[in-house]
């Protein structure tokens, strides 16, 4: 989403449109999310009863409100409209990159009753591995610095034998860099039935 990346387009996108959010969209979504998560995940084998619902570090960014989404079964980057003239939305399912100050990530077009459209990217589904709350929480919070921030030159490559700097939380097992966490790196497990909520 820079001056190098065409609008948010698709043939197929919604064409109604969009509750555009003039001010920061976290109590919303929290709220949406926890009446899913009540009416439609319970029972699912996957999901993390420890972790809290939780919208964190949503800041405006080129017509659009960008931040993440901590819930019991996922943890997503987050778009959603500020500006409706700037905002071409994506048809449920539909994807395309986005580019941010720490690159270009790949977002999913989705929607639901209380929000209107929104883009989805996700970090990591399901998110057994992540069992402790708080700490879950920083690290949703720690995405959206990572996000913002361009990749330093010892991240970029590690051939000149400079250890990737770590996230302090993320997944602390598994040993991810922040490279490979916000991109979603081959060792964060996924699950695709987890990741969107169709209508």
């Amino acid at each position: 989403m820079s001056e190098a990346t065409p609008p948010i387009r698709s043939e197929s996108a919604v064409t109604e449109g969009p509750n555009a959010f003039a001010e920061d969209p976290s109590r919303q979504l929290e709220s949406v999310f926890e009446a899913i998560y009540w009416q439609r995940m319970q029972g699912i084998e996957l999901i993390n009863p420890l972790l809290p619902i939780k919208a964190s570090g949503f800041r405006l960014w080129e017509g659009g409100w960008v931040g993440t989404l901590l819930t019991p079964w996922f943890l997503n980057l987050m778009v959603l409209p500020a500006d409706p003239a700037r905002w071409e939305g994506l048809a449920c399912g539909e994807r395309r990159g986005l580019r941010f100050p720490a690159g270009e990530f790949p977002f999913a077009g989705g929607h639901e009753p209380g929000i209107g459209d929104y883009l989805f990217c996700s970090l990591m589904s399901p998110v057994g591995d992540l069992t402790d709350a708080q700490a879950a929480v920083e690290l949703a919070e720690e995405v959206m610095t990572l996000l913002m921030t361009p990749p330093e030159p010892a991240e970029e490559s590690t051939a000149a034998g400079v250890p990737e700097q770590r996230l302090p939380c993320a997944s602390a097992s598994r040993g991810l860099s922040r490279r490979d966490f916000l991109r979603g790196g081959s060792a964060v497990p996924r699950d695709d039935r987890l990741i969107h909520v169709e209508r």
